[in-house]
């Protein structure tokens, strides 16, 4: 049998997604033939199926999409009934697409769903036929009976605490944290990131590296919980494998949103930040009754996922009076802030001052900071003890073993250099603003800029605006490893128009991170920082680092 017309993607998410909390089948159809037939016909085909024809709207208004979408829900609903599944939740939107229609349903057999899904498209494509609708629901009922019900979801039920950790920025920051706090509580802890998955003993030093690359997906999170003798497990979950699979776990004790930001915007169907919420909100959807949500109080459309968590809530900010803690703590949340320069859970004991915490850079990386506090949100869920949560982030340094490409510090000669990923126009914001609380009474902001291919073109430009604003003296490499589809030089020409925009001109363009790091290093001076950021070269930038005499630095050693 041949493929429907109509059809444009059938995919299978096997765990918690932004349409349920359970294994979904995501359908996505051309219903140009829905949208843009006219008036006679779009009343003749309602009637096939027992719809209203008062309100079927002119073709390519709204009404008309609102008619589709019924419509479609109507035969998505006949179908499901006629293969016996009468309850099934169905859910019908408009993409972004030009003529584009997306149908979404739970699934327990995968057989059975996915033939589901291509009856509905079937539908699609012989409305308007030389046959009625009747024909091909009865056609569907007399063939559903010899469909293989095929697989049940493999998504895993976790039997440890586990906390699954999404957002735009440091949600990889705060998943290594947290795993660090479980060790300082004595923990046997195994977690997933971008850069691999980790297992560890109470021992804090004893981080393993078990698989490298980019596990923050469906894949991690199994690896992580098929570790042995696990007792916790912590689970970065990035956009991208929530769009693909779902999440890797059924539910979760604890699930944390740092935030929601501009990022990967047009890729998989997210086109505005209001479908980025709806996919980062999936882990507060998958928190247990009894378990935790932990909403940054400071953006809103984080907050707004306060509804959508069956457990109960901690809310984090470093600002005390803060609109959002407030809302959020008038629904019962928890607090977690900062009080007289202390980290606090409000109404508790106090944990620990935040000059005492080394990843906040004594207080001046503000994002760092925030990402501290979602730390201690999540380590408060799981339960672990106050002591060891305080002796955790006392000891919880950026450096290239614990937080590696997270504003890892090194000094020499007077010269600091920051090196992070900063991956979009928020981090970048950020890397400039540590380095500029940094710099020497007689130094400068020197910036070395580039990112990857698959941003929007608009934040790219973004980012050159930014660096021409904010560094003294902007540089922008190239990263011809990280094109993904840009043609050569290509990134380099948009951040350099951004950098215009912002007065920047006859910005230094180099072909590669280190070639770009050893031009500007040359005119550097004692008090300067050199903010750096490293993809090409990440896995071996400490080596590069030490090769030029840098050493780690902390707060306090930095510029000496």
């Amino acid at each position: 049998m041949a493929e429907p017309k109509c059809l444009i993607e059938l995919r299978v998410l096997d765990g918690p997604n932004r349409h349920f909390a359970h294994p979904t089948i995501q359908l996505r159809v051309d219903g140009t033939k829905l949208l843009d037939a006219q008036e006679e016909d779009i009343t003749a085909w309602a009637a096939e199926i027992g719809l209203s024809r008062d309100h079927v709207g002119d073709p390519g208004t709204p009404e008309r999409e609102v008619f589709a979408l019924s419509w479609l829900q109507t035969v998505a609903r006949e179908l499901a009934g006629r293969g016996g599944l009468r309850s099934l939740s169905i859910l019908t939107w408009r993409g972004h697409q030009i003529g584009e229609l997306l149908v979404a349903f739970p699934w327990s057999r995968e057989g059975r769903a996915t033939k589901l899904a291509e009856w509905i498209a079937w539908a699609v494509d012989d409305v308007g036929g030389d046959l009625p609708l009747e024909e091909t629901f009865l056609d569907a009922e007399a063939r559903f009976r010899r469909v293989r019900r095929g697989p049940r979801p493999t998504v895993i039920e976790p039997t440890v605490p586990t906390a699954a950790i999404t957002g735009t920025n440091g949600k990889t920051t705060t998943t290594r944290l947290v795993a660090h706090l479980a060790m300082a509580a004595g923990k046997r802890v195994a977690w997933n990131s971008t850069d691999g998955v980790y297992t560890a003993t109470e021992a804090l030093d004893g981080a393993v590296l078990v698989e490298a690359g980019d596990w923050a997906g469906f894949g991690g999170a199994a690896r992580v919980l098929g570790t042995a003798g696990l007792e916790m497990a912590v689970i970065e979950t990035a956009r991208g494998g929530l769009l693909r699979r779902g999440m890797g776990v059924a539910s979760v004790d604890v699930g944390l949103v740092t935030n929601v930001r501009e990022d990967h915007m047009g890729d998989m169907g997210v086109h505005t930040l209001e479908d980025l919420a709806e996919v980062k909100a999936t882990v507060i959807r998958a928190v247990r009754e009894d378990g935790w949500g932990v909403l940054n109080a400071d953006d809103p459309r984080v907050v707004a996922m306060a509804g959508l968590c069956r457990g109960r809530l901690i809310a984090f900010s470093p600002d005390p009076s803060s609109a959002g803690l407030a809302a959020l703590e008038s629904r019962g949340a928890r607090a977690v802030t900062v009080v007289d320069g202390w980290i606090v859970e409000r109404g508790s004991t106090p944990i620990v001052p935040v000059v005492d915490v080394p990843m906040t850079i004594a207080g001046l990386s503000a994002h760092n900071l925030a990402n501290a506090l979602a730390g201690v949100g999540v380590a408060l869920g799981l339960g672990l003890p106050v002591a060891a949560i305080a002796d955790g982030l006392r000891s919880f340094v950026l450096d290239d073993q614990r937080n590696p490409g997270r504003m890892n510090l090194y000094a020499r000669d007077g010269v600091t250099v920051i090196v992070d990923i900063a991956h979009n126009v928020d981090s970048l914001e950020a890397l400039c603003g540590v380095g500029r609380g940094l710099v020497g009474p007689e130094g400068s902001l020197r910036l070395i800029v580039g990112t990857m291919g698959d941003r929007a073109s608009e934040m790219i430009t973004e980012m050159g605006e930014v660096a021409g604003r904010l560094a003294d003296d902007p540089v922008i490499t190239m990263k011809p490893k990280y094109l993904r589809g840009r043609e050569p030089g290509e990134v380099a020409e948009l951040l350099s128009a951004g950098a215009a925009k912002a007065g920047a001109t006859d910005v230094e363009v180099h072909a590669d991170e280190l070639e770009a790091f050893d031009a500007v290093l040359e005119r550097t001076a004692p008090g300067d920082v050199i903010a750096f950021t490293v993809h090409v070269h990440l896995t071996t930038i400490a080596t590069e680092m030490a090769a030029r005499g840098f050493t780690p630095a902390r707060f306090g050693t930095i510029g000496g």
